[in-house]
C-alpha cells in the first residue's frame, strides 16, 4: 500500500509566500510528500510558476517601483510600466525576474486568508519550474513528487494558451530532468492531458474536476464522451477514457459514491484544498490516495496518528 500523499499547496501558503522557492523549501521541511505548484508560460516559452494568468498587482510588486528597501536599480530601460497586470504571456522571463512574489496580498489583504500567519519574504521572485527542480535536488528530496498543474482557461477572454503548445513545453522540461516518474501533469482543461498523453506518455496525468468543468458539453471536456446517469460515475468514466490515473476533484465532491466510482475506472482520488483536521481524518478513511493542503505539516501528524497502532483500553504500557 503507498503511503499517503501529502501535496503542499502551492508550498505553504498558511506561512510562506505561494509559488516560491522559500514556500517549497519550508512545505518539504514540513513533511509534504509533494509540491502541487501551478505553471503558465512566458512570452518567450518559459515554464514559470504561477496561480495567477497574469503579473497581478495583489500577488507581486515591481522591484523598481514598489520598493520597502534597499533594491537596486534594473537594467537599464526595463521599467515597471507595462509589466504588472499583463500576461505572463506577454512578458519575458527576464522581466517577469523584476517581480517580487514575497508579499502577497499587499493590495488584497481584505481576501486574504492568511495575512496574519504568513511571513513576508522581501526579494522573492517568480521560479521557473526549472528552479523547481533543482531546488529539490540541492535539498536531496529524492522521494519528492511534484503535481504540476497546467493553467488553462478555455472560457477566459484573453486567449488560452494553445494546449499542445502548453503541454510539451511542460513535458519538455519534465523530461530534461529525468522527472517523469516522480511528476504528474495536472489541468482541468483536458485538453492539454490529452495531448500530454500524446506527446509524453511516460508522464502520468491527473483530471482536475469542478462541477462547473467536468460536465457535458463543458469547453473544458467537450470532445470527451460523457455517459448519462450518476455524475460520480461520469466523470471518473471520461476521465478513465483520457488515460488519466488519478482525479482530484474539490474536497466537497468527495463522498463514497464518488470513491467507489472511482475505485470502478481505476483511478486514485486526490482531492483538494483541505484544511480541516476532522475532513482529513475522513478522507483517510473514505480510501482517499492523498490530498492537497495549505497545512502540510499538520496533516503529516494526522497521518501519523492513523498509521499508529492503537492500543486497547486494558493493554499495558
Amino acid at each position: 500500500m503507498r503511503p499517503f500523499e501529502i501535496h503542499g499547496h502551492r508550498g505553504v501558503p498558511s506561512l510562506m509566500p505561494e509559488n516560491t522557492l522559500e514556500g517549497f523549501d519550508l512545505a518539504i521541511a514540513l513533511g509534504a510528500t509533494a509540491l502541487e505548484l501551478d505553471v503558465a508560460l512566458s512570452a518567450d516559452g518559459v515554464v514559470i510558476v504561477s496561480h495567477e494568468p497574469i503579473a497581478d498587482p495583489a500577488m507581486y510588486r515591481h522591484r523598481e517601483t514598489d520598493k520597502p528597501s534597499g533594491y537596486g536599480a534594473l537594467p537599464s530601460g526595463r521599467g515597471a510600466r507595462g509589466v504588472l497586470g499583463r500576461p505572463w504571456s506577454q512578458l519575458s522571463v527576464e522581466r517577469i525576474g523584476l517581480l517580487d512574489a514575497g508579499s502577497p496580498g499587499w493590495l488584497g489583504a481584505g481576501r486574504d486568508p492568511f495575512a496574519d500567519t504568513r511571513r513576508r519574504v522581501e526579494g522573492a521572485r517568480v521560479p521557473t519550474l526549472g528552479a523547481v527542480f533543482r531546488l529539490a535536488r540541492r535539498l536531496d528530496a529524492h522521494g519528492l513528487r511534484f503535481e504540476i498543474e497546467a493553467k488553462s482557461d478555455p472560457t477566459a477572454r484573453a486567449p488560452a494558451p494553445d494546449p499542445v503548445l502548453l503541454a510539451r513545453t511542460i513535458g519538455a522540461v519534465v523530461r530534461r530532468h529525468g522527472l517523469a516518474s516522480r511528476s504528474r501533469l495536472r489541468s482541468f482543461d483536458w485538453r492539454v492531458l490529452v495531448a500530454s498523453r500524446r506527446l509524453f506518455p511516460e508522464l502520468p496525468t491527473v483530471a482536475l474536476v469542478r462541477v462547473d468543468t467536468a460536465t457535458s458539453g463543458s469547453s473544458w471536456m467537450r470532445f470527451v464522451p460523457f455517459r448519462h446517469g450518476r455524475w460520480a460515475a461520469a466523470v471518473t468514466s471520461a476521465a478513465s477514457y483520457i488515460g488519466a490515473v488519478a482525479v482530484a476533484p474539490a474536497d466537497a465532491l468527495v463522498d463514497r459514491e464518488f470513491m467507489t466510482a472511482s475505485a470502478n475506472a481505476g483511478l486514485a482520488v486526490l482531492p483538494w484544498t483541505v484544511n480541516s483536521a476532522a475532513r482529513v481524518r475522513d478522507l483517510i478513511d473514505l480510501g482517499a490516495s492523498g490530498l492537497t493542503t495549505d497545512h502540510p505539516g499538520m496533516v503529516r501528524a494526522l497521518v501519523a496518528a492513523a498509521a499508529a497502532p492503537q492500543r486497547s483500553p486494558g493493554s499495558s504500557r
